[in-house]
């Protein structure tokens, strides 16, 4: 697969993980300490937006192994090898969630 279907599949990855894991409720019981004050504090944009920073965090942090790895084996720009490791940790990072959306 090239980069940009990868990216793409991660992305997905990401956002499922956003939606169905169960470790949404932190964000969500969080969400007046770290929401704007100029939203509106509803339910519904609470959840969404809880979503999305998880969504976000996953992205985030399942990059940092394929970052190292990138740094590490000095592969260039073009290289794929990184993009199936960030596939990978995306992964990892998603399975609770990938077995919710199994089970629904």
């Amino acid at each position: 697969m090239d980069r940009e279907t990868l990216f793409a599949v991660i992305s997905g990855i990401c956002i499922v993980n956003g939606i169905f894991s169960p470790l949404v409720a932190l964000p969500y019981a969080l969400s007046p300490i770290w929401m704007p004050d100029f939203i509106p504090l509803s339910p519904s944009i609470a959840a969404y937006g809880s979503s999305l920073l998880l969504s976000f965090a996953t992205l985030l942090v399942a990059g940092v192994p394929a970052a190292i790895y990138e740094r590490s084996s000095g592969a260039g720009g073009e290289a794929t090898m990184p993009m199936y490791v960030w596939l990978g940790a995306t992964v990892a990072l998603s399975l609770p969630a990938l077995g919710r959306l199994v089970s629904l």
